[in-house]
């Protein structure tokens, strides 16, 4: 039976399930989370890492399959790129050395909807992302998606749009409500993009914000992508 482990952050500990089991949360059978390992001598310990962690150890006598089969397809924790330099922003499950932290700073005005877009200028797949606002107070919200501005992908005649008018491709946040600043004077939103996306040169990331108290809104987004 897995066990849940409060130690900062809930994690489940699945060795005593085994392997076969843990897996499942790796092949797609329940999930097909990014993962990470650490060779810890006798065993090996398989981690991963979210909201909710799930960690499974594995005796090296009863590793044939991870060895075989999953070891090779993602880094140990201590990842490094092929020019042996330390990976940061593992949060982001980093596995090479193409990974970028592109973005904007940009205000919302008061009373009013603002709509930044990030225009994408190469092939990318986008792993996560972070928003910092300063200013913001209850009632104020926040969205981001991927659209499509310039019928980059010929879609505009099949959904009946006029150049000038935009296709929503994905909507990946919808509405986060905004904490006051009395409150929460720095807020802080993150997103984690289990499967990191594919996003073509041409589209845009799309942040929408909602400000519904006069005075601005400072905001800063903060992509974190592999470039393709």
């Amino acid at each position: 039976m897995a066990k849940l482990n409060i130690n900062g952050a809930p994690t489940i500990d699945y060795s005593e399930d085994g392997w076969n089991e843990f897996k499942k949360w790796l092949d797609g059978t329940y999930a097909a989370f990014p993962y990470a390992w650490v060779d810890e001598g006798p065993a090996y310990q398989v981690i991963i890492v979210g909201k909710i962690a799930r960690t499974c150890s594995i005796n090296k006598a009863d590793a044939t399959d991870f060895e075989t089969n999953w070891m090779a397809h993602h880094c140990p924790l201590e990842q490094m790129t092929e020019h042996g330099e330390s990976i940061i922003a593992s949060t982001y499950s980093a596995i090479d050395d193409s990974g970028r932290f592109l973005g904007e700073n940009f205000i919302a005005s008061g009373m009013a909807t603002t709509i930044h877009d990030y225009h994408v200028d190469q092939n990318i797949r986008i792993a996560g992302a972070d928003w910092y606002t300063t200013g913001h107070e209850w009632g104020d919200f926040g969205s981001f998606a991927v659209v499509d501005k310039d019928d980059v992908l010929g879609l505009f005649q099949m959904y009946g749009l006029e150049p000038g008018e935009v296709l929503e491709l994905k909507k990946y946040v919808v509405d986060v409500p905004l904490p006051s600043s009395e409150a929460c004077p720095f807020f802080t939103q993150t997103m984690e993009v289990v499967n990191p996306a594919f996003i073509c040169s041409g589209l845009y990331l799309r942040c929408i914000v909602n400000n519904n108290h006069d005075g601005d809104m400072h905001i800063g987004a903060v992509y974190f992508v592999y470039l393709e």
